[in-house]
């Protein structure tokens, strides 16, 4: 699952053409902390820091969270 939420992630990141730091300051996160969601290191993540982020990106969190088939 976390490799799917990282994928997914980053794949609306570059559809809305943000980088991560411009992703991560409109989210009002640290840019580490985008590029560690990615790449799949961040193990822990908080259901509200990742909403903070669809909202950023309009979409939802089945977006990011579900397997796209």
């Amino acid at each position: 699952m976390i490799n799917t939420i990282g994928f997914n992630l980053k794949k609306y990141r570059l559809l809305k053409n943000l980088s991560k730091m411009k992703l991560a300051e409109a989210a009002d996160l640290h840019f580490t902390y985008i590029s560690q969601i990615e790449r799949g290191l961040r193990k822990n993540l908080s259901v509200l820091k990742l909403k903070q982020i669809t909202d950023t990106l309009g979409v939802t969190l089945d977006d990011i969270v579900c397997k796209n088939t």
